[in-house]
């Protein structure tokens, strides 16, 4: 994203001010993201005016498997190869394990660090560079009394975040309200009760949970 920004004249101080900042409320990430995760952060979380499907996004996918005509076939993919006319899956559904199947192409659109994808030898290659770690996020849920972060100041009403070398010194990405003295705190690291003292000046009730993240 770093670099995308800059080739598009974009200085240092509206990447760290502005973009890093979205990107720590959205993903609890940096600017060293993909480009294309990074726009969709900006475009939540600078420029406004979302949208959303009635009755639901999933009707797109839908509609579009509708439209082109393919068959959906539910199943789990487990090896991969490949031969000059196309690459051959082998496949297991619900029913029918180990069922295999020739196609003139295959895009892979899944994570594939966990996938228990297996691929032929002149495959592997390839695809092995293109598997990157996900980024570990903790979540935090407090209900609470936010206090002022900064001594004589009033936070603001919606999200607080900080730059990416402030993150790592005081522990947090950022922290987002959720109305009703309800707060998510993005962070690294399991925030610890005495990083939780300086940061609400009361506290209800608190719980955590860890996600991955984009790489």
């Amino acid at each position: 994203m770093r670099e995308e920004l800059k080739s598009l004249g974009v200085s240092d101080l509206i990447q760290e001010e502005l973009v890093a900042a979205a990107l720590h409320a959205n993903y609890n990430q940096d600017l060293d993201v993909n480009a294309f995760v990074g726009f969709v952060s900006v475009a939540g979380g600078l420029v406004g005016n979302l949208w959303k499907v009635g009755g639901g996004n999933f009707q797109l996918p839908a509609k579009v498997l509708q439209k082109s005509g393919a068959d959906l076939v539910k199943a789990k993919v487990t090896y991969i190869s490949s031969s000059e006319s196309g690459y051959t899956l082998t496949y297991s559904t619900t029913d029918t394990p180990g069922l295999s199947e020739h196609f003139d192409a295959v895009v892979l659109a899944t994570p594939l660090h966990d996938a228990e994808i297996t691929f032929s030898e002149d495959l592997q290659s390839s695809v092995s560079t293109q598997i990157k770690p996900f980024q570990r996020t903790i979540a935090t849920f407090v209900n609470g009394a936010l206090a002022p972060l900064i001594p004589g100041e009033v936070n603001t009403d919606d999200v607080l975040t900080v730059n990416s070398k402030e993150a790592k010194e005081i522990g947090f990405s950022s922290i987002g309200s959720k109305g009703n003295s309800n707060y998510k705190v993005f962070s690294k690291e399991p925030l610890t009760v005495t990083q939780l003292a300086k940061m609400f000046s009361k506290i209800k009730r608190g719980e955590g949970g860890r996600l991955d993240g984009v790489p």
